[in-house]
């Protein structure tokens, strides 16, 4: 809609008071003008009756009828006034303008009964007479006492008509002459009770875009002072205010935003009120358009709408974990707490989403971890035991069941040695990422291979298998040499294990675009493909007897990833059953 300026909501009105006073006093004077020149005539007539009277009543007493229709047309047409003689029945015996004898009767006409009955009668009508509109006045004349007849005088209002329009067209004139000062002397002061306030409203508008600097000029009317010093004062206190309010919305922004815990606020219209960027991340939703909107349409999971609805009705805190994620493979762990407002009253909840997927995770793996190590330290420490009371009972009795029975204790002993050095490997790794005390180094990848292939080369022999070494030339890489020979040797520890007599294994440098890779091929068992996504597990065996048989730990490829992790690298498989495997380490040389 529209809306009108002050000046035209108050100028109209102004004018219209000022027209509807205007048309009032002139209505008024033109009604008592009126009403002053009808009593003037209306006094003339009865003026020009008094004085025609005695010579009417003088022809009555003659008893001359005809000599009063001569004295009315004489004397009405001297001083330019309707004459009638009308008698008591009604019948007109004399007029200045007719002759009597073809005039209707008269005694039913306004004025002669008026006349009859109050001594004086007054009409203004028509005339079907003279066919004109006329003013009469009449009069009874008496002679001993007794109405002889009604004496009538008239005049044309045409007349009257004339003279008042005259004066109805100067009242006319001045009126609108006024009204048009009237109407100027209105806008003027409009505009300048207007004025000020399209000032203020400048200023106003101003605030409203947030430049509180602005003030309202001194005003010189009273109320409108004291209005613009408020709206001064109110600008001051309203900048202070939002500069509080702007520095703790920051304050809590960064908070908010530096959180790894999710927050989403909802009201309770179920509207979300505010949400963090790792709400928005773990909801997959864009921060800036979801406020305002209802959170089943901004949170797509059923347990955690679930959980807002209930929080929403609940007045105390609350706390809950579910699946999340696709196919629920996350865990978010919820809390929430009524959100109320300044007075104390429920305006809403908060919910906190804290994602504890990986820690769940870890503890898992922990649990596994032990569960794992308890297996595997139980079987060589139970043969140890066997063992020892075989000994203890019959077998140092017997020089070569006792040297059996050694040889079987050394072998197990051999076996926990390597489960613990590789445990207490994988614990130098984690704990080195985990205090990022790893020395890293520019090494020669080329040499580490080289070094680390000749060590194998005797066992490679005792099992029968062909060990060579290929580099194309020296590859630098920044790494923890130390590290490198580590997981290069557990590669070529399994592959001799798992290749049959007569096999090959090699051992292969290169660099590839931006990468250096070194190499293991073989051509033992292989590995299943169902397999290959669980070797690097810990404990994890793919044949758990030819493993334990081998003496394999379990932790091996285990430990060769975490060593590539901790490297910034990575280890890749190729396999295939009965066919042979290749391990690639696997780093960056930006």
């Amino acid at each position: 809609m529209k809306r009108r300026s002050l000046v035209w909501r108050i100028y109209p009105t102004y004018l219209l008071i000022i027209l509807i006073s205007i048309l009032a006093i002139s209505w008024l004077a033109v009604t008592t003008i009126k009403h002053v020149y009808i009593d003037r005539l209306n006094a003339d007539l009865k003026s020009n009756l008094l004085l025609l009277e005695p010579e009417i009543v003088r022809q009555f007493d003659k008893g001359d009828i005809s000599g009063i229709d001569r004295v009315c047309k004489s004397l009405g047409s001297r001083i330019d006034t309707r004459f009638t003689v009308i008698l008591p029945n009604g019948k007109v015996v004399g007029d200045t303008r007719k002759d009597p004898a073809t005039m209707d009767n008269h005694a039913d006409r306004p004025e002669v009964i008026a006349a009859r009955k109050r001594g004086w009668g007054q009409s203004i009508r028509f005339s079907y007479t003279l066919k004109q509109p006329l003013m009469y006045v009449a009069h009874p004349i008496r002679s001993h006492g007794k109405v002889i007849a009604i004496l009538r005088a008239a005049l044309p209002v045409s007349k009257l008509n004339r003279i008042l329009g005259g004066i109805y067209r100067k009242i006319i004139f001045g009126g609108l002459l006024i009204a048009g000062l009237a109407a100027l002397l209105c806008f003027l002061i409009a505009e300048k009770i207007a004025y000020p306030l399209r000032e203020m409203t400048q200023v106003v508008q101003e605030f409203a875009k947030g430049n509180l600097n602005e003030r309202v000029p001194p005003q010189e009317a009273r109320e409108l002072s004291i209005l613009s010093e408020a709206m001064n004062e109110m600008a001051g206190q309203l900048r202070k205010t939002i500069e509080t309010v702007v520095r703790q919305k920051q304050e809590l922004e960064v908070i908010l935003s530096s959180m790894s815990e999710g927050v989403i606020a909802v009201d309770l219209n179920d509207r979300v009120m505010s949400i963090n960027a790792r709400a928005a991340d773990l909801l997959k939703t864009d921060r800036d358009n979801v406020k305002g909107e209802s959170f089943y349409e901004v949170v797509g999971n059923w347990r955690l709408q679930n959980f807002i609805k209930e929080s929403l009705n609940a007045s105390e805190p609350r706390e809950l974990t579910i699946l999340f994620g696709d196919a629920g493979r996350a865990r978010l762990q919820l809390h929430s707490a009524p959100l109320r407002g300044e007075k104390g009253q429920r305006i809403g909840t908060v919910v906190v989403m804290n994602d504890v997927t990986q820690l769940h995770r870890l503890e898992k793996v922990r649990r596994d971890f032990v569960a794992n190590v308890s297996h595997e330290l139980k079987t060589p420490i139970t043969a140890i035991q066997g063992a020892v009371e075989t000994l203890q009972e019959t077998a140092l009795e017997h020089p070569e069941d006792a040297r059996r029975f050694l040889s079987m204790l050394s072998r197990q002993v051999e076996k926990l040695n390597a489960l613990i050095e590789d445990i207490l490997s994988l614990a130098r790794v984690e704990q080195g990422v985990e205090k990022k005390d790893i020395p890293f180094e520019k090494v020669s990848l080329t040499q580490i291979a080289r070094h680390v292939t000749d060590d194998f080369r005797q066992a490679a022999e005792r099992a029968g298998i062909a060990l060579s070494f290929l580099s194309e030339r020296d590859v630098l890489v920044r790494a923890n040499a130390n590290l490198v020979e580590q997981a290069l040797g557990n590669l070529l520890d399994n592959a001799i294990k798992y290749t049959p007599r007569g096999g090959r294994v090699d051992v292969i440098v290169k660099s590839v675009e931006n990468k250096a890779v070194v190499s293991v091929k073989d051509t033992g068992i292989g590995i299943p493909e169902a397999a290959i996504p669980r070797i690097f597990e810990r404990f994890y065996r793919v044949e758990k007897s030819r493993s334990r048989e081998l003496g394999g730990t379990g932790l091996g490829l285990s430990l060769v990833r975490n060593i590539m992790n901790a490297l910034g690298g990575r280890v890749q498989v190729a396999s295939r059953e009965g066919k042979g495997s290749v391990f690639s380490l696997i780093f960056s040389l930006d």
